[in-house]
Formats: C-alpha cells, structure tokens, sequence
C-alpha cells in the first residue's frame, strides 16, 4: 500500500477512535453539567486535570482532604486530552488546567489572558512501534507520527523531524486523547508518538525505542495554566493561595514516601496497572513556582506553519 493511502486509512482509524474516546469521556466527568456554574463561583476553583503523572499532586491533596485542610474548595475535572482542557477554559467553565507552555502561549495570543503559578516537571518521549524498525529520527520519513497539533507535541515532533532531515515526508497525525495515542502504539496502527508518563512507561515496556527525550533539549514545557479573570477576585485570589499550599503539601508527600505508597491513586487516576506502577521513573515534584523566562520565550517563538 501507498504511504498516501496508508495514511488515509488510518485517518479514518484515528478519527473513529477518537469518536469512541470523546463520547466515552462525557460518561466519565469530562464535559458535564456539574461543573458549568463552580467556575463562576467565589470560592470553588474547577481544575481540569488527565490521567498523567503530572497531576498526581492534584489527586494525592484531593484524597488526602488537603484542600479542605486550607480551607479551598477544589473541584477536578478530569478529561482525556488537552485540548479538552483549552476549549473550557476558553469557555471559562475551567478556572485553571494542566497544559504546557506552546499551547498556552498560542492562547495567550489568541486574547486568553492566563498565568502560571505551577510549572511541572513534565517531560516527553518520542517513542517509535518496534515493528516499525526506526531506530534513527532520520527514518521517520514514510512514517507516521501521533501528535497534538499546536502543543509541546507538535513543537518537540518538529524538532526532531528538522534535526532529523528524514528524505521523505513524515505524516503528523492528529491524536489528541492522551491514551488512543498510546494504544495506536501498542496495536501496530501508528510507527511513532510522544508520550509523557505514565504512558512513556507503558510503552516502554512494550519494548518500543525511544528516540529523543524532551529533558535532552533542555526545554521545561509543563505547566498548570489559569485564567487571570478567573482568580482575580479577592476570594479566588485566597483560594489560589490555598490551593498551593495544599498543592505543595501533596507533593512533599509523594517524594517522601513515593508513588508506590499511592498506588490506588496512581493506578485508578492515570488507569495504570501495577506492571506500569512499579517500572515508573523515580519523580520529583516540586513545589509550585512559575516557569523559567526562558522556556515561556521558547513556546513564544515557535512559528507554525498554518
């Protein structure tokens, strides 16, 4: 078969996947009506949040009651995909969310004023199918890569693809759900993708390469992204304060005592088993602060090609 109709049959694979993964979020507290007023609220704050390492946090203070221990009211949304994420806040039914810098900084031009009390340490993989026989970046070309279109994913797959210089064109597919990207990997229907954890984990030990690591390139892209009209009043501003404290309380915790002793977080939040919880990196959160300058220039200058 053609690349070019291989990649059509798979466009048609993806976006019946995503049909499936959409209408299954909406059942599983994605975009419901239970949040639609406690943005608006004084007090409430609404977060979106994904099965991913970097919210762990969020879930260790929700369990643990740490946010009521500072008195905040929090409320966790969770979703599938980012870009779940940036149309709610957009639609001002997120106070804030888990994001990265490229995707917020485009909103940001856009007219959504956000800022970022909380940079993440989260990273991505460039992981390729082990059937797909890459072992170099410059043989992407042919191939098909599993991306979020203007987010850390497209930014870091173009910047491995530019390094590279492949001879042929490389396919950039649009997979926004955290978790089809991962199971294209694992079911042979996609030769690459970039993952952050848990699900770099996963596939790793599905023994598929990794052929770039986000941390290499010296960028730090995770961050936590809230509206600046959503926390400016003087009772969201208090809850805010709350909240990282409750936050940075979370994360002394985990490093403490390690992810293995939240397992039943872990595992039931990022829809993990206990083969991926026990090969998961050894993480350090730290406590909540804004990103460095620098990497908020980095996702200023990234030029797209629309």
């Amino acid at each position: 078969m053609k690349p070019q109709q291989r990649y059509r049959s798979f466009i048609i694979f993806v976006m019946l996947l995503l049909l499936v993964a959409c209408q299954s979020n909406e059942h599983n507290g994605g975009v419901n009506s239970e949040g639609m007023d406690s943005a608006a609220d004084d007090k409430t704050l609404t977060i979106g949040v994904l099965p991913t390492l970097d919210c762990v946090p969020f879930y260790v203070a929700d369990e643990l009651h740490l946010f009521d221990r500072h008195q905040v009211d929090v409320s966790l949304k969770r979703y599938q995909a980012h870009l779940d994420c940036d149309q709610q806040l957009i639609n001002k039914q997120l106070d804030g969310a888990i994001s990265d810098l490229v995707r917020a900084e485009r909103l940001k031009a856009k007219g959504i004023a956000l800022e970022y009390p909380i940079s993440t340490g989260t990273y991505w993989l460039l992981i390729t199918n082990r059937l797909a026989r890459v072992n170099e970046l410059k043989q992407l070309g042919d191939k098909m890569i599993a991306i979020t279109r203007y987010s850390a994913t497209d930014y870091l797959g173009n910047l491995a693809i530019d390094s590279a210089k492949p001879q042929n064109m490389v396919y950039r597919v649009q997979v926004n759900d955290v978790e089809v990207r991962l199971k294209m990997l694992q079911t042979n229907a996609m030769d690459a993708v970039l993952l952050t954890e848990p699900q770099a984990t996963a596939a790793k030990i599905g023994k598929h390469p990794v052929l770039m690591d986000s941390r290499d390139k010296g960028v730090h892209l995770g961050v936590v992204a809230f509206r600046k009209e959503a926390v400016g009043s003087a009772g969201k501003k208090q809850s805010l304060e709350g909240l990282l404290r409750a936050y940075n309380q979370a994360c002394d915790s985990i490093n403490e005592y390690g992810l293995t002793h939240y397992a039943d977080i872990v595992k039931r939040e990022c829809h993990i088993d206990d083969s991926v919880l026990v090969a998961l990196p050894q993480i350090k959160y730290e406590h909540a602060a804004p990103p460095k300058e620098k990497d908020v220039q980095t996702a200023k200058n990234v030029k797209w090609k629309d």
